[in-house]
């Protein structure tokens, strides 16, 4: 696990957008791409990326940025000669540039990290990259956090209290999944019992599902206050279905439901707490 600590940059919109009351970031998490596949909707993230620029948006990537080996295919690989073995790095280092400069670029140093996901290539070579992902992770100028990561954001101080929030968020790239809705948001659900963050975040199973519960607490001046913490499936990019694939995918060979495509967007701002110092974390959601 990777603990991350993100001090927020100013919000620059050229296009005015508030989720949240006195919101602080507009969250998106982004997954499930799918690179290198005819699935892949290029034009859909493109519109995406733009969407979330234009209105001051962060970013956290949470896997399967491509298309390539899965974690049980890639044992194969091990086998190969070593000379093949360098052609696929050769090979994977240019669909990372591809990726990149065709669709990424106008996102660079907006991301707040990348997770890896089940699909990736782990290098051989001497590039000093552990995988595809911590490549991509680079020319985007952000911090790779591998399989999972506790990221604290911290938020401004506001004029009427005498201290600073934060939104602790817990992401890992998900495993199962599930057919109905309810059954997606099992796994996330279930992650808000045993850790302590304010939103949790998965993807892998294409769904673009988000849920909330709240919880009892008190501040520590002992004022009373319900907070909101978020569950959520973050999306995807590739298509379940294509017109016209006599062999399909592996989502329609196995007669799945389609992808939910596109991502959600979170608003994180902050207000009040009736007789307190402190404010309260405000999490506002879209899809």
């Amino acid at each position: 696990m990777i603990i991350n600590h993100i001090k927020l940059p100013k919000m620059e919109q050229s296009v005015k957008f508030e989720l949240a009351p006195n919101q602080q970031a507009l969250l998106l998490p982004i997954s499930d791409l799918h690179y290198g596949t005819t699935s892949f909707t290029k034009e859909r993230l493109v519109n995406h990326i733009k969407w979330g620029k234009d209105r001051g948006a962060i970013y956290l990537g949470l896997g399967d940025y491509f298309d390539n080996l899965s974690d049980s295919q890639r044992a194969i690989t091990r086998t190969l000669r070593r000379g093949t073995q360098k052609s696929l790095d050769s090979l994977f280092h240019k669909q990372v540039r591809e990726l990149y400069e065709d669709v990424l670029a106008p996102s660079t140093g907006r991301f707040i990290g990348l997770l890896s996901g089940n699909h990736r290539w782990v290098y051989s070579d001497d590039s000093g990259f552990v995988d595809s992902d911590q490549e991509l992770a680079s020319l985007l100028q952000c911090p790779y956090l591998g399989i999972s990561t506790i990221t604290r954001l911290y938020l401004e101080k506001t004029g009427r209290t005498r201290y600073a929030s934060q939104c602790d968020i817990f992401a890992h790239h998900g495993k199962s999944g599930g057919q109905l809705m309810g059954s997606q948001l099992n796994s996330p659900e279930k992650a808000l019992g045993w850790c302590g963050q304010d939103i949790v975040l998965n993807g892998h199973s294409h769904g673009k599902i988000v849920g909330t519960r709240d919880q009892l607490e008190l501040t520590r001046d002992g004022s009373f206050y319900h907070r909101t913490r978020l569950a959520a499936r973050t999306g995807s990019f590739m298509l379940g279905y294509t017109k016209g694939d006599l062999e399909g995918n592996y989502v329609e060979q196995a007669m799945m439901a389609p992808s939910s495509l596109g991502g959600i967007a979170i608003g994180i701002g902050t207000g009040p707490i009736s007789g307190s110092r402190y404010d309260r974390l405000l999490l506002h959601y879209s899809v």
